[in-house]
């Protein structure tokens, strides 16, 4: 295999060398500088991979400073643990002055500080980190079909609600195959696969351990045996809830009636000081499955409950908006539409960067029908979620939950309407609605000119038997 040389600036190595070595060290011959004195090894013309520390503290320059300097070719990488403390938008400061094409990724120190204490999460936090870095060289170095050109399409697979471990999972008409063959066959490979939430049945780790393999014999055969080059984009669902880690905060057992009880005071799930246990809880196995098997774990925002403005991909002029819509889960009410209030603020503040052309994608299980759109009952949570829609600018809308596949327009005023794109299951067919009701996907290309989304087209896909067909084609304008 290929070494390449790469370059670490940063004025903390002392703390972050060993990390440097092993999410870089298999693939990168390393060099160091953490004085200043030294800066000029950076423009050595011998470095394939330059990674550099944001914020240089004590350093008479920054990092932007020394970037604006370099050769426009050569792949970044910008590490900083103040993203999350930052006025305003710190990555839009790193890009803005030109060097949009060669940043190659974010990354955010403090998921290893929060894991620090623990070898076996931070070793696999450095696994993660590894491929994402070594595959995005790849892509940067051309050695990979993923690079995308500024007049190239960007093509999105939808798939939802897969809920492995149920009676009918995706195995039982071997679509990682079949699925993989068709898109092969038709010469279509994403550069995206969003997974609209349900992975698992009951989210149990063996449903996560059977969804990996499957996504892993995905690539596989979509790939030609190559390692995984779509870019993974997941939110969780109500079926990835695990409930029997969530139970023991609400009900106690009583021992002497042999029955459970539920608590009078349990410790709820808004109490702001347990929420994060809480979720973690619920959704142990479902962030367990994300940080092993994919790199939605990305942006710089802070945001603690699931939710996440992905900027990894604003140099192709996208964003995502992950959203996590099982923020009201109680006993009486386990399927917990809603959104946490106080993060849909904060993604709001941190999505006005004034950025004219970004092409806006929110990610969600449940969609606005389920969130409170056209419900008396739900006109004031609904009121937040349009003013995240209007403040964003969002353009599509993609979500799940349904098992159908189903194409509408969501008015917020203004003559704006945000397009929203519902997906079949690949499990199983939604009974209620039996005219909508197929097991399928959506296949979306962003159309692209000069780095801006011009236009996009959705096309359906329903699945009987082992038979995909084409449904009828869309395309719309991209408005912004």
């Amino acid at each position: 295999m290929k070494r390449f040389n790469a370059v670490i600036v940063d004025d903390e190595l002392d703390q972050r060398k060993k990390y440097y070595e092993v999410f870089l060290g298999e693939y990168f011959n390393l060099s160091f500088i953490g004085d200043y004195t030294k800066i000029g090894e950076i423009y050595n013309v011998d470095n394939s991979l330059i990674i550099i520390d944001r914020v240089l503290e004590h350093w008479p320059k920054n990092s932007k400073e020394i970037l604006e300097k370099l050769n426009k070719d050569i792949p970044i990488i910008v590490v900083s643990k103040y993203w999350e403390n930052d006025n305003g938008n710190p990555i839009m400061e790193i890009i803005e002055y030109g060097k949009t094409n060669n940043i190659l990724l974010f990354l955010a120190w403090n998921e290893i500080a929060a894991v620090s204490h623990d070898e076996s999460l931070t070793e696999k936090i450095c696994e993660s980190w590894k491929r994402r870095v070594y595959y995005e060289f790849l892509d940067n170095q051309r050695m990979y079909p993923q690079t995308v050109k500024p007049d190239e399409c960007i093509n999105l697979l939808q798939i939802g609600d897969l809920q492995f471990g149920g009676t009918e999972s995706p195995y039982s008409f071997g679509d990682r195959f079949g699925l993989a063959n068709y898109l092969k066959n038709n010469w279509w490979y994403p550069n995206f696969i969003t997974v609209c939430g349900d992975i698992a049945e009951s989210g149990k780790p063996s449903e996560y351990n059977t969804a990996k393999s499957w996504f892993d014999d995905f690539a596989k055969k979509l790939f030609d045996g190559k390692a995984n080059m779509a870019h993974h984009l997941f939110v969780p669902g109500n079926h990835d809830c695990n409930f029997n880690n969530f139970a023991q905060f609400f009900y106690d057992y009583d021992f002497v009636h042999k029955k459970f009880i539920l608590l009078k005071s349990p410790v709820s799930w808004h109490d702001s000081s347990n929420q994060i246990i809480l979720e973690n809880e619920i959704f142990s196995n479902y962030i367990r499955f994300i940080n092993e098997s994919c790199e939605t774990k990305v942006g710089c925002n802070g945001l603690k409950h699931l939710n996440l403005v992905n900027d990894r991909f604003i140099h192709w002029g996208i964003r995502f908006i992950h959203l996590n819509t099982m923020n009201n889960i109680e006993p009486k009410n386990l399927r917990g539409e809603g959104i946490d209030e106080e993060e849909l603020e904060q993604i709001i503040d941190y999505c006005t960067d004034n950025r004219n052309n970004l092409f806006t994608i929110i990610i969600s299980h449940y969609g606005a029908y389920e969130l409170g759109y056209k419900n008396a009952d739900g006109e004031q949570s609904w009121a937040k979620i349009e003013k995240l829609l209007k403040e964003t600018k969002t353009n599509l809308w993609l979500y799940g939950h349904r098992h159908s596949l189903e194409i509408d327009d969501i008015d917020i005023g203004k003559d704006k309407k945000v397009k929203h794109i519902a997906t079949g299951s690949l499990r199983l067919a939604n009974k209620k609605i039996p005219e909508k009701a197929y097991r399928g996907f959506n296949k979306i290309e962003l159309v692209r000119k000069d780095g801006i989304v011009t236009e996009f087209v959705v096309t359906p896909y329903k699945i009987i038997g082992n038979d995909i067909d084409p449904m009828v084609e869309h395309r719309y304008p991209a408005i912004y």
